[in-house]
């Protein structure tokens, strides 16, 4: 039976976390918050396709999101702290997990993670790329979780996830399903433009919630999802050496 520690605690809470905001974000979704409008303008005649955001993502949901990336990181920072006993060091207040600001940086303090920790730690976190350019999820916990400590709340946005077409006008749908499918998008931003008028098309666009600080594709679902996978991998890669 595989030993269990402080961080394992940590990650399942996190998976917790994960699932009610899969829960909030449908009931939420449901609502139809987000949407494509279409309409005639006035002046040119053109036909317009337009997002609009009619309810912003609420303030508890984006609290199940930083509970879920405060208890990932925080996993992180436990594993650390075991890690400083287990090699006969104590711990203080600034034990954690580092993410460096840079592959230099990081690449400074192998000697000293050598000496404090041995050969196979360093080189394990070698593996890790715990830096800015290096693994991205991690950076992206470190970032969001900053965040979340120093701000009330994390910055989350609507976004698109995909797009289906129906209709008669083929061309038209042919050029809107090559528009960008993942994004986030603001109201008032147009979808599609076409001259001439109304076109015999009916489009659905799909959207999630994002987080507005990260990449333009970090949709939350996906994002803390993989977020769970890259910590559970490293608590992983780390557990034999306790």
């Amino acid at each position: 039976m595989t030993k269990r520690f402080g961080f394992d605690a940590k990650l399942e809470r996190a998976d917790q976390h994960i699932v009610d905001f899969k829960k909030a974000e449908e009931v939420f979704l449901k609502k139809n918050p987000y949407a494509v409008i279409e309409y005639c303008e006035l002046h040119s005649r053109d036909y317009v396709m337009e997002y609009r955001v009619f309810e912003e993502c609420p303030d508890y949901i984006i609290a199940i999101i930083g509970d879920a990336i405060h208890n990932l990181r925080a996993a992180l920072d436990h594993l650390t702290y075991k890690l400083e006993v287990v090699h006969g060091h104590t711990p203080d207040k600034n034990t954690q997990f580092i993410v460096y600001k840079n592959e230099a940086a990081f690449i400074s303090q192998r000697h000293d993670r050598e000496v404090r920790y041995g050969t196979r730690f360093a080189d394990l976190i070698d593996e890790t790329k715990p830096y800015l350019g290096g693994d991205e999820f991690l950076a992206a916990l470190t970032l969001l979780d900053n965040i979340d400590k120093h701000r009330l709340l994390i910055t989350t946005v609507a976004s698109t996830t995909g797009v289906g077409t129906f209709g008669k006008d083929l061309a038209v749908r042919d050029t809107i399903l090559r528009l960008p499918k993942f994004g986030k998008v603001r109201t008032g931003e147009e979808f599609y433009r076409r001259s001439g008028g109304e076109a015999d098309v009916q489009v659905r666009v799909a959207f999630s919630i994002a987080f507005g600080e990260v990449r333009e594709d970090f949709r939350a679902s996906f994002t803390l999802s993989r977020l769970r996978r890259t910590v559970a991998s490293v608590l992983d890669r780390f557990r034999p050496l306790l």
